[in-house]
């Protein structure tokens, strides 16, 4: 990420950006203090100063740890399943739990301990499949 002395001179003001351009993506900052601060707070008046920024890519909203505003990241939480996104609809692999559209695939060269997993799961032999992404799994309670 470029200096802040660089971002400063993307805005008329002189002001910290709140997103990175090209791409509109957003900006969090952390201070000496190791506080991670909002755009707002890293342009106010603080007796601890921002030293670093970075673009906040993925993952839950981060609550600024001066206003308590949540900072959002570009592309949102992993972890949670997006109904208004078109390519997740909550469909996970049997193999590994992960959501479908991420899934890295599981080949018999890659990795054939998933595959024999999906082969499995095909022929309707649920007890290697992942509990998220297989109904049928079989889920192992510790007494």
């Amino acid at each position: 990420m470029a200096s802040l002395s660089d971002l400063r001179t993307t805005t008329p003001d002189g002001r910290l950006p709140a997103y990175a351009w090209p791409g509109g993506y957003p900006i969090l900052y952390v201070t000496a203090g190791g506080a991670v601060v909002c755009p707002d707070c890293a342009n106010g008046d603080t007796t601890d100063p921002v030293v670093a920024s970075e673009v906040y890519w993925e993952g839950a909203p981060v609550p600024c740890d001066d206003c308590g505003k949540p900072i959002e990241s570009a592309y949102g939480d992993p972890d949670i399943e997006n109904p208004d996104d078109p390519g997740d609809d909550g469909s996970r692999c049997p193999a590994c739990g992960g959501v479908i559209d991420y899934c890295a695939g599981h080949g018999e060269i890659g990795d054939p301990t998933g595959a024999a997993t999906l082969a499995r799961h095909d022929d309707s032999d649920h007890t290697s499949c992942d509990p998220l992404g297989c109904d049928d799994a079989r889920t192992v309670v510790v007494a």
